[in-house]
């Protein structure tokens, strides 16, 4: 397994700003999660530039798109740029499915334990988390096999844009999301999809490769080891060190590919019906 080591970038080099989508049940009191990538370099405060999570709006997957999406726009329009938009768990899926839809405001995706691949099965810990927001209905669609991820999935391995940089950094032990990490997106031929475990070098790399990956038990290929201080878990990923370094670089690239509002190739192209119907299911 490769190891990422993030580069010395020039202080004066430009950067893209970070927007939070934290993970479910996040409220404000949770931001401090999310300082270190959050960073203090922006016009808008930290608080201005995350975006909780509030519990009475889990479940109903549409209802968070549109509320989140309104909020990366007003922050979007008030920066003058396209920005970087950071989705920690759940945060994951609601980030790539704005990053596919809306690259004339999102310039890059970067997601730490996020369920953007869906869950293969339901563990204690996503059981208790579900049972502590309510027991939504809509949970149903978070599996890896359902209707709507099968064509989350798809239509990001056919209509990700090329202006738009997508990375996911999976922990050392997930009891959330023990297999998928959310490292088995694929992107259309010719773009890369960054793909990062967060671990310690002393965990050899055969274990890494054991319990992590794809439903058959093989790893994506080009995962690369980034390489932390101590092992990482779920919950506290956003807070490694090593993830704030690689966002810094992250940031760079994202500028470097244009941070003009509506500059994106496929911007504003008109959002079809999704083909799965969301209802509640007993």
């Amino acid at each position: 397994m490769v190891e990422y080591r993030p580069g010395l970038i020039p202080p004066e080099a430009e950067r893209a700003e970070v927007v939070v989508l934290g993970g479910s049940g996040t409220t404000e009191a949770f931001r401090w999660l999310y300082d270190p990538i959050l960073g203090d370099d922006s016009s808008l405060s930290p608080s201005e530039r995350f975006i909780p999570n509030p519990s009475e709006e889990i479940g109903d997957i549409q209802e968070m798109r549109k509320r989140r999406e309104g909020a990366v726009e007003n922050i979007v329009s008030r920066l003058g740029q396209r920005v970087v938009v950071f989705g920690h768990s759940i945060g994951g899926l609601q980030g790539t499915d704005l990053g596919r839809r809306r690259p004339d405001i999102v310039a890059a995706v970067a997601n730490a334990g996020g369920l953007q691949d869906g869950m293969e099965k339901e563990t204690l810990s996503t059981w208790l988390t579900k049972m502590a927001v309510g027991n939504p209905p809509d949970a149903v669609h978070m599996r890896h096999d359902s209707p709507f991820m099968k064509e989350h999935r798809e239509r990001i391995a056919t209509e990700w844009s090329p202006d738009v940089l997508l990375a996911s950094m999976a922990a050392t032990i997930d009891t959330f999301f023990p297999r998928l990490r959310g490292l088995g997106l694929e992107l259309p031929d010719g773009q890369e999809h960054q793909r990062l475990i967060v671990a310690p070098k002393y965990i050899p790399s055969v274990l890494l490769r054991r319990f992590t990956g794809v439903p058959d038990g093989g790893m994506p290929e080009n995962v690369q080891r980034l390489p932390s201080r101590f092992m990482t878990e779920h919950l506290f990923l956003p807070m490694a060190g090593v993830i704030a370094e690689y966002i810094d670089d992250f940031r760079v690239a994202a500028a470097q590919k244009g941070l003009k509002v509506g500059s994106a190739v496929n911007a504003l192209t008109p959002e079809p019906e999704p083909a799965y119907e969301l209802q509640a299911v007993a």
